[in-house]
């Protein structure tokens, strides 16, 4: 084999011909090579990159192999150079057709490829079903989706399905492509039936949203018209692309370009996202009310005119919507009269229960059931602090107990921040049953809330869970506030003060601009603690705290106000009364200086 290489080498020295040999046989080879592996027409295969690198390598290889075995200057300068020049920019037009080119944030980019017919029959079904999902994006496009919609004349090929799958992202990445996403498939055609395998791959991820890549499912129609069937799997696939898009910003809590997007997807699940976020976008407006029944008529588009005509046979995304709707039933009862409020309370519990005892069984959905106990507990804790004597006290109990049920799935170790929202949530409902209950009872109630909110806090951290954080320090300055107030002393009053500081503490995340309801009650709760110590410190310092007490029930009474909590305004404005009556006692009480 040496002798062989060292003939050939010889003759090459003494024709010098042979560099030019491979400049014609070789390239010569790659053109059809290129053609058929890709798949491409004539015209395209001139502009693949793959045909401009391979070449560019053989002219930058014969330049410099000519440059190594011949000895003349002029054919070096003339001949040697040139090519490997040539090599050079061939190799890097190459390299340059797969650079992307940068793509905007405000849109999603997607490619739809030629679909591939897998029988011989199935090319001109392929090419529409492409053009007919292009058709249904470009659509959405022209409605006000940000789309932005590239169909491709190249086909996703490979061996096996991991090949097609890199060769569909390097056709997306490629100037040609140059989207976020690209749709591809397979078709096959028989005599009776169509069958169409697409897929969705994610090759480039936005900066600001993440874009999960996402299964589609296969379609078949044994029908012998495939007309209504192409319309259907178009369809689904265009709300599928968008519901991603949509998911995507519904993730990171943008709430307005979310439902922007999915204001454009005609599906169940697209639904249900929207509607959640109408209701998480409620949570932090000053005026709810309107997000929150927009949610309420999203929900029934998925439940029917019958929301309570559900069996155990509906899915698992109409329960889901079933008691997500109740969720924001909870939330509009803050702004009903309060026998309504009180019903619509009522209703929600009875949402809850139904779900827990016929689909979010401990057993069969133990992630469901733990959700829905957290969600009853909640509408039960509203129901008992709305509800005064010993029924609001049995409402409240049955509330703790909920959250206790929801602890048998929410463990520590496995899933800590779940744990830590359930321990919050637990620490104020055992603070609003210490409050009502006499006695050592009371007291034992509170101390246990105290004691979850701390052991909440050791996993809701400010660094790792702000919002969470805040919550929890607003829930710990409740219980810390209660206790105090009931006992007396310097015991009491230190109770009281690391109160006003966990209070404090929450409103420097959970502030009047993120979260105005939120912050509102907040103040609330911090007002009656530092009348509380206004009440009990005498002198210039209790007059600091009254003073500070009316600051912060004036700030939640604006905001109250304003988004129409009627029944919290009303207390707010006894409270009020309450902190300047004891304020003009005190100055009443002072001895007056007379001046001539």
């Amino acid at each position: 084999m040496g002798n062989q290489i060292d003939i050939l080498i010889e003759w090459a020295k003494q024709k010098k011909r042979w560099p030019l040999l491979l400049m014609l046989a070789i390239p010569l080879a790659l053109f059809p090579f290129s053609q058929n592996y890709y798949e491409l027409s004539f015209k395209d295969t001139f502009c693949c990159w793959f045909f401009w690198v391979s070449n560019g390598l053989i002219f930058f290889l014969s330049g410099t192999l000519y440059w190594a075995v011949s000895y003349q200057e002029l054919c070096r300068l003339w001949v040697c150079i040139p090519l490997t020049f040539f090599g050079i920019v061939l190799i890097l037009g190459g390299l340059w057709q797969l650079t992307p080119l940068p793509l905007p944030e405000d849109k999603l980019f997607v490619a739809i490829a030629r679909f591939t017919p897998v029988s011989s029959v199935a090319k001109e079904e392929a090419d529409n079903i492409a053009h007919r999902i292009k058709q249904e994006l470009c659509e959405k496009q022209r409605e006000g989706a940000p789309l932005e919609i590239r169909g491709l004349l190249t086909q996703v090929d490979g061996l096996d399905e991991q090949a097609r799958h890199r060769s569909a992202i390097l056709l997306c990445k490629s100037r040609k492509g140059n989207a976020h996403i690209i749709l591809w498939g397979e078709v096959r055609k028989d005599e009776k039936e169509l069958y169409v395998e697409p897929h969705f791959t994610v090759a480039r991820q936005m900066q600001n949203a993440r874009i999960e890549e996402r299964n589609l499912k296969n379609y078949t129609n044994y029908e012998p018209e495939h007309i209504d069937f192409k319309k259907r799997l178009s369809n689904e696939i265009a709300d599928i692309v968008t519901l991603v898009y949509g998911l995507a910003y519904y993730k990171t809590g943008r709430w307005d370009q979310a439902i922007q997007i999915l204001d454009h997807v005609q599906s169940n699940e697209g639904y249900l996202y929207k509607g959640l976020c109408l209701h998480n976008r409620a949570e932090q407006s000053v005026n709810p009310q309107k997000d929150l029944q927009a949610a309420i008529e999203i929900y029934e588009k998925i439940l029917g005119p019958d929301p309570l005509n559900l069996t155990l046979q509906s899915d698992l995304l109409t329960w889901t919507a079933y008691t997500n709707r109740a969720n924001v039933i909870v939330a509009l009862s803050l702004f009903a009269q309060p026998k309504e409020s009180l019903a619509q309370l009522k209703y929600a519990v009875n949402v809850y229960r139904i779900a827990i005892q016929v689909v979010y069984t401990l057993a069969k959905l133990p992630q469901y059931y733990a959700m829905t106990q957290t969600n009853l507990g909640y509408a039960l804790f509203d129901l008992g602090f709305r509800s005064g004597g010993e029924e609001g006290n049995k409402f409240l109990r049955e509330g703790v107990a909920a959250y206790r049920a929801a602890l048998q799935v929410y463990k520590r170790k496995e899933l800590p921040y779940d744990w830590a929202i359930t321990k919050t949530n637990l620490g104020y409902a055992l603070s609003t049953l210490g409050f009502r209950l006499e006695g050592e009872e009371g007291n034992k109630s509170l101390r246990e809330a105290v004691k979850a909110c701390r052991a909440a806090l050791i996993v809701n951290t400010r660094v790792r869970q702000p919002q969470q954080w805040a919550k929890t320090k607003n829930s710990l300055g409740y219980a810390l506030g209660n206790l105090g107030s009931r006992l007396e002393g310097e015991e009491g009053n230190k109770l009281l003060r690391e109160a006003v500081e966990a209070y404090k503490a929450g409103c420097q995340v959970c502030t009047r601009e993120a979260l105005p309801q939120y912050w509102a009650m907040t103040q609330n709760n911090l007002g009656y603690v530092l009348y509380e110590l206004g009440f009990r410190v005498r002198g210039d310092k209790g007059m600091r705290y009254l003073n500070e007490s009316l600051t912060c029930l004036n700030n939640a009474s604006s905001i109250l106000d304003e988004i129409n909590y009627q029944e919290q305004h009303k207390q707010i404005l006894a409270s009020k009364s309450k902190v300047l009556r004891l304020i003009d006692s005190l100055c009443a009480s002072k001895p007056r200086t007379f001046r001539p």
